[in-house]
């Protein structure tokens, strides 16, 4: 393949190939649709660099956990986050357990999560979150404030939540994927505050480091409950995973 059909000279691309549009395939973004056609093989062609092998000791099942663990780190990198901070997560899906669990590995004592479907409440209290708040109404009327607010939920009305949760001064720092992804919200609450408002986009060489944090132990990823299914049932996977429901944040079909 000839790179120079990829890059455009004045396009900064150095340490940012994840913000490329490129042909989709696994490792190289692109449409959607081009990644689906990929998806569930036996073997698939796709650029080097971006393999990572397991270790012996982690998981097949821990492996597909890499991916969400991976953006979770890029979002806390892109952060830069202090340990003494007080930290909210909208959202306690895969993507935000995690965030959080990244977050304790970097030794952050202070994060409380919103999570308004009962089943997925649970995780974060065990992993030590507090409070644990079914909707951002709850810690707002106690006068909750944060130095920084992820959200992780992707629900449409989760971006002025966190603007609200945000103490002035404060930072956002948006990872979920709302549908639709044009929302409505009050930008006096942003601008009277003068919140930093930060988007991040996948992961950006940090699967390796996920890796590695599983591999040694840093991170646990039992709380992100899977369910597994056979590749007959594919379908009943996708379908479960748009589902929200709280006894499984992610669907893996196995051979």
């Amino acid at each position: 393949m000839d790179f120079r059909t990829l890059f455009r000279a004045d396009k900064p691309v150095i340490g940012m190939v994840h913000l490329l549009p490129l042909p989709g395939s696994p490792g190289w973004g692109g449409s959607m649709e081009a990644v689906l056609e990929r998806a569930l093989a036996e073997y698939i062609a796709c650029p080097a660099f971006s393999i990572h092998p397991l270790p012996e000791n982690v998981s097949d099942i821990e492996g597909a956990l890499t991916e969400p663990l991976g953006v979770a780190l890029h979002a806390v990198r892109l952060a830069r986050i202090d340990p003494n901070e007080q930290v909210v997560l909208l959202g306690a899906g895969a993507i935000g357990i995690c965030t959080l669990l990244v977050l304790l590995a970097r030794g952050v004592g202070r994060v409380a999560v919103v999570e308004p479907v009962a089943g997925r409440q649970e995780w974060p209290r065990r992993l030590g979150a507090t409070p644990v708040a079914a909707s951002a109404r709850e810690l707002l009327d106690a006068g909750f404030e944060a130095d920084l607010v992820f959200e992780c939920a992707g629900d449409n009305t989760a971006f002025e939540q966190a603007l609200r949760l945000a103490r002035p001064g404060g930072r956002v720092v948006v990872v979920g994927i709302p549908k639709p992804e044009r929302v409505s919200f009050d930008m006096s609450i942003a601008r009277r505050r003068e919140l930093a408002v930060l988007f991040t986009r996948r992961s950006c060489n940090t699967l390796s480091e996920a890796v590695e944090m599983v591999a040694c132990g840093k991170v646990d990823l039992s709380p992100v409950t899977v369910r597994t299914f056979p590749l007959e049932q594919a379908a009943a996977a996708m379908e479960m995973t748009g589902a929200r429901h709280g006894d499984a944040l992610r669907a893996v079909v196995l051979p």
